[in-house]
């Protein structure tokens, strides 16, 4: 164990790689701990006493990391500048104070407690998937340059790489094209340049790739409208869909999109490519002429898959991979789903597709047919004007599972000899505001990250929840806001795993702070819903059982009163208010005929309590808001 940080200095290896990442590393202890290191550049292998130590190690693949903490110092080492980035946030989130606060949020501690320490540990780590992401809809919503600052914290603490904004839409175009000023200007909020490379610079430093996205050939009415001459149809310039058969439009969006990626460098070039109106499009004279091309049966279907091709191709050129939003059908057609036609026209499997719907190619066959998949399924990881997921149900999800939208939901499963084709995942906010989307990405981030980072680690809801509890700790001070983000959903459970014990539970003077009591045949399982039920203010619950029967239930709380005194199982319940107040410090009392069992949300070592719930400014329907409350859903 490094004993204390106190003191400590950080050695950096690779300087003029790796300088970047020590101070990110610095500035971070620094938000996490009130503790400041001193930078050092040092050639060599050695890691000297009481020092953290990073470098990059070509003997390592490139997104492998590693992290091994000994009583002489810490030592940080990856393939890649990502991947020692990836061993700092491992080191950050190994950091707590004292000898028995693994699992205590620091806020929670004293300022008399025992000085901060790293664990004595050896990480060797790599994650599963290439692409771990967030996609953010800034076109329907205003999301500021502070707030995407935020969001790409986020995806740092979660070990995300990704951050993909949707720029633009029918509402608004808000990417400041020198090509086509009129674009932006004519959009209702916009970024600047400065603005995008200040976020790019951010991001890059934090390990964070941005993807922007500029939706076409639908959802187009953010260039249509601005400027029909130049991106409409002519015998119908406004509709929301850019002329994309006519190789003057092509070449514009192709120029917009390089100037995407001047400003936002990514490997990936995202054109959306979505929803389009086939039907509108079909009578129009301009695609009927350019269908007569291919052949006389040829529809707007077939035109918008060449599109696809077309814009393929010159993602390959620029050396860039095209991604688009799942939109296309299987070559032979399918019936009774999206009732995509059959078309002769390939869309090449170079073509990275993300899967959201579900419904206009199920992924099996998606996978099946060649093309890689990134799964972004509307269940469970779509976020739509606040509504979302149960955590509890993105944690038992795992990567190579989606779910359609709600209201026509089927699960598709991609079977083990095709899970190559799934390369990634990714969480989507859709026409939610900035704070609503911070909130909900706070709630529900941890459980995607966890799942997708080791799929097949076989963990529990209770194991990930007392992890959870601690990097949402940590997110929120390098964030720069007080107490936790919410690491799951309320109201159940609300707080890492219980832990039982023979005994009784009180405070530290024996007695008890406030009391809500079942003298009535009731099961370990309803008293234990019935403190969860009670969320942050339960600390405890005492389970009364005589030959394995249970027989009496008690709850003790900081803040409860005789409101909560609600019926569960059909059993009263009394309340008794405490002869010292709310709990000090709860403890589990020695009962020799062990016919009590006590769980208590955590030991309380430190001071204070912890505080389970949402950001500061947020509401429990911004973190909480879910599908699954809704009645007309059958999960």
């Amino acid at each position: 164990m490094l004993r204390s940080l106190v003191g400590s200095e950080m050695c950096i290896r690779d300087s003029a790689i790796l300088w970047p990442a020590g101070e990110l590393l610095a500035n971070e202890i620094s938000l996490a701990t009130s503790q400041s290191l001193e930078l050092e550049v040092r050639n060599g292998s050695s890691v000297p006493a009481n020092q953290i130590s990073i470098a990059i190690d070509p003997g390592l693949d490139l997104d492998q990391s590693s992290l091994v903490v000994s009583t002489t110092g810490a030592n940080l080492t990856g393939g890649s500048y990502h991947a020692v980035v990836t061993a700092t946030m491992t080191l950050l989130q190994a950091l707590h104070r004292g000898t028995d606060h693994d699992s205590i949020p620091p806020e929670r501690c004293s300022a008399g407690d025992p000085a901060w320490r790293l664990p004595g540990i050896t990480v060797q780590d790599r994650p599963e998937f290439g692409i771990r992401g967030v996609m953010v809809d800034a076109a329907r919503e205003w999301l500021p340059l502070a707030a995407l600052k935020q969001y790409v914290v986020l995806c740092r603490v979660y070990k995300l790489n990704h951050l993909h904004i949707h720029l633009t839409d029918d509402g608004a175009f808000t990417f400041p094209s020198t090509a086509f000023p009129e674009l932006a200007a004519a959009s209702p909020f916009r970024y600047t340049i400065a603005e995008l490379a200040e976020l790019q610079a951010f991001a890059a430093v934090r390990g964070v790739e941005i993807v922007g996205e500029m939706d076409v050939p639908g959802h187009g009415s953010g260039l249509t409208a601005a400027l029909p001459g130049v991106f409409g149809f002519p015998s119908n310039p406004k509709l929301d869909v850019v002329n994309f058969v006519d190789p003057k439009v092509v070449a514009a969006l192709q120029t917009i999109l390089a100037e995407i990626q001047q400003v936002l460098p990514s490997k990936y070039m995202m054109i959306g490519a979505d929803e389009v109106n086939f039907h509108a499009l079909d009578p129009l004279p301009e695609i009927k002429a350019a269908a007569l091309k291919i052949s006389p049966e040829a529809t707007a279907y077939d035109l918008y898959r060449q599109f696809i091709s077309e814009m393929s191709a010159h993602a390959l050129l620029a050396g860039k991979e095209l991604v688009v939003w799942e939109g296309f059908g299987p070559k032979q057609g399918q019936e009774g789903r999206a009732a995509h036609a059959n078309s002769n026209v390939s869309v090449p499997t170079s073509v990275m597709v993300t899967s959201f719907d579900c419904y206009y190619y199920p992924p099996p066959q998606l996978a099946a047919d060649g093309y890689r998949i990134v799964n972004a399924a509307w269940t469970p990881l779509y976020i739509a004007a606040g509504t979302g997921h149960n955590p509890e149900l993105i944690y038992g999800w795992n990567p190579w599972l989606l779910g359609e939208f709600p209201g026509h939901l089927s699960w598709w499963n991609v079977s083990k000899k095709l899970r190559a084709q799934v390369v990634g995942v990714k969480m989507a906010v859709w026409q939610t505001d900035a704070n609503s989307t911070l909130c909900s990405l706070g709630a529900r981030l941890p459980a995607m990250s966890d799942r997708s980072w080791a799929p097949y680690a076989a963990r529990t809801y209770a194991d990930y929840q007392s992890r959870a509890v601690v990097t949402t700790s940590l997110a929120g001070r390098l964030l720069g806001v007080a107490g936790n983000m919410p690491p799951s959903d309320l109201p159940k459970p609300a707080a890492p795993g219980f832990v039982g014990k023979h005994g009784a539970c009180r405070d530290k003077y024996g007695g008890y702070g406030t009391r809500l009591e079942c003298s009535a045949p009731v099961t370990i399982e309803e008293c234990e819903d019935f403190c969860l039920g009670l969320e942050e203010r339960c600390d405890a619950y005492d389970w009364g059982h005589q030959g394995g029967e249970g027989i009496w239930c008690g709850a003790w709380g900081r803040t409860l009163t005789a409101a909560d005194n609600v019926s569960v199982a059909g059993h009263k319940w009394t309340f008794a208010s405490g002869p010292d107040g709310p709990l000090n410090q709860t403890v589990c009392q020695t009962d020799l005929s062990g016919s009590n069992f006590c769980y208590l949300r955590q030991s309380l070592h430190c001071s204070g309590t912890p505080q389970i719930g949402c950001l500061p400014g947020c509401t429990s329907s911004q973190c909480f808001k879910s599908y699954e409350n809704k009645e007309d859903n059958n999960y």
